[in-house]
């Protein structure tokens, strides 16, 4: 397969190694020159990692909402330093110790999930003593959502897909 990639100056070059490190400068383009409209799959997953003061406290907040912990058979770490959390298909995320507390949770994050039953969501939180800061509630674009603390100090939200 090849890759179009744009240099810094603007000029378009072929790449048939997609495992190429790519040079400074380069932007990968999505779309295969020989198929139009060909979609290649170059980055196959986000996955974000909250900075936290407690992994511990903080995965058991999101294994009290029914997410898992996702262990992966490749890397080790510490519980203490690092933990993944999954839920189905569409959910990976870590959680990685850091020391300045003071910058947990940063400054702007916006955490969001999309869920199904947001009414389960607001069970789970509710029998696990979870802060919940925004009950259930129809916001001015038209869905339910619901906020809930957690012991690092996100603000988790929660909307009804």
């Amino acid at each position: 397969m090849a890759y179009r990639l744009q240099t810094r100056g603007g000029a378009l070059r072929e790449d048939r190694s997609p495992l190429r490190r790519k040079r400074k400068g380069d932007r990968v383009s999505n779309t295969d020159p020989r198929v139009a409209g060909k979609t290649v799959e170059v980055f196959t997953r986000l996955t974000p990692i909250l900075p936290v003061s407690s992994v511990r406290d903080e995965l058991n907040f999101y294994q009290q909402l029914g997410f898992d912990q996702y262990i992966d058979p490749l890397e080790t770490y510490s519980i203490e330093e690092f933990a993944a959390v999954t839920h189905g298909d569409g959910i990976l995320f870590g959680l990685s110790s850091h020391a300045d507390v003071s910058q947990v949770p940063p400054a702007g994050l916006e955490w969001q999930f999309e869920t199904t039953d947001l009414e389960s969501v607001s069970r789970a939180a509710t029998k696990a003593g979870l802060e919940i800061t925004l009950p259930i509630k129809v916001q001015p674009w038209g869905r339910k959502m619901l906020t809930v603390r957690s012991p690092n100090g996100y603000s988790v939200n929660f909307e009804q897909a």
